[in-house]
C-alpha cells in the first residue's frame, strides 16, 4: 500500500504536468545505533510516560541482549536496541514536504512545475538539513552517499527541468534515473521497465538451474517447479 500511495502521487503530479523531486533515504544500522538513555528521556518529556510505567520501560531495555540459535550454535549476544523516528514527521511536515515511513525507510516527495522546481528543491534541502542534523543529536546515522534522489515526470518535462544535485548533509547527490523502492526497482518516467528486466533476469537465472538438474527430476514435479 506505500508504495502504491507514493507511485499514485507521484503519477497525479505527472499528469497534472508537473515534475517531482523524489528522495529516498538510506538509515546505517539503524536498529544498532539508538541510544537508550535518551529514548527513555522521550518517553518521559515528550509522552509523559512516568513512575511505574516508565521505570518498566528502562528495566526492559536495560541489560538486555538478542542473540541467534542455528543448529545447537548461538551468537555471541549482541545489545537489544529500537528505532525511534516518530519525531521526524513534524519536522518534514513543517517544511510542506510529502513524506513516508516505514521502520527505517524514509521518504520524501515534493511536486511543482518545471518553472517552479527550484522552489520545491529548496524545501527538500532545508528538510534533508532538518532531518539530517535531527540524526546527528540523537546519535542516528544518514548515509549521505547511499541516498537516492529522482527527479520524476514526463520526460518532455524532465528534460526542460535544470536541477542537477541536491545537497543532504555534507554530501550534493546527483539525480538517478532510477531507485529501488520498497524492493521495486522505479524509475524517473514510470516505465518500471527496469523492475520488468530485473524479474526476466531473474527467472532466466533460475530456468537456467532447473534446466542443470531436470535429468534427476520427475516430469511431473519439474512442471510444477516450472509454474512456480
Amino acid at each position: 500500500m506505500a508504495l502504491l500511495k507514493i507511485a499514485n502521487d507521484l503519477l497525479i503530479s505527472c499528469d497534472n504536468g508537473k515534475v517531482s523531486i523524489h528522495a529516498l533515504f538510506d538509515l546505517s544500522a539503524s536498529f544498532d545505533t539508538i541510544d537508550h538513555s535518551i529514548l527513555i528521556q522521550r518517553l518521559s518529556n515528550k509522552y509523559g510516560i512516568k513512575d511505574i510505567v516508565l521505570r518498566w520501560f528502562a528495566l526492559y531495555l536495560t541489560g538486555r541482549t538478542q542473540s541467534v540459535l542455528v543448529n545447537g550454535k548461538q551468537s555471541d549476544p549482541l545489545p537489544l536496541n529500537i528505532m525511534y523516528t516518530m519525531p521526524l514527521g513534524r519536522f518534514i511536515s513543517a517544511h510542506g514536504v510529502n513524506y513516508h515511513m516505514y521502520a527505517d525507510d524514509t521518504q520524501l516527495y515534493k511536486s511543482a512545475v518545471p518553472s517552479g522546481i527550484h522552489r520545491a528543491s529548496s524545501d527538500i534541502v532545508q528538510c534533508c538539513s532538518s532531518i539530517w542534523h535531527w540524526m546527528q543529536d540523537y546519535k542516528l546515522k544518514l548515509n549521505d552517499d547511499k541516498t537516492d534522489i529522482m527527479l520524476c515526470g514526463t520526460p518532455s518535462n524532465i528534460k526542460k527541468t535544470i536541477l542537477p544535485s541536491i545537497l543532504v548533509g555534507d554530501c550534493h547527490i546527483s539525480m538517478s534515473s532510477k531507485a529501488k523502492n520498497l524492493g521495486v526497482v522505479l524509475d524517473d518516467c514510470f516505465s518500471i521497465e527496469h523492475q520488468i528486466n530485473q524479474m526476466i533476469n531473474t527467472m532466466n537465472f533460475e530456468l537456467k538451474r532447473i534446466h542443470r538438474i531436470k535429468q534427476y527430476i520427475p516430469l511431473h514435479w519439474l512442471k510444477t517447479v516450472e509454474e512456480v
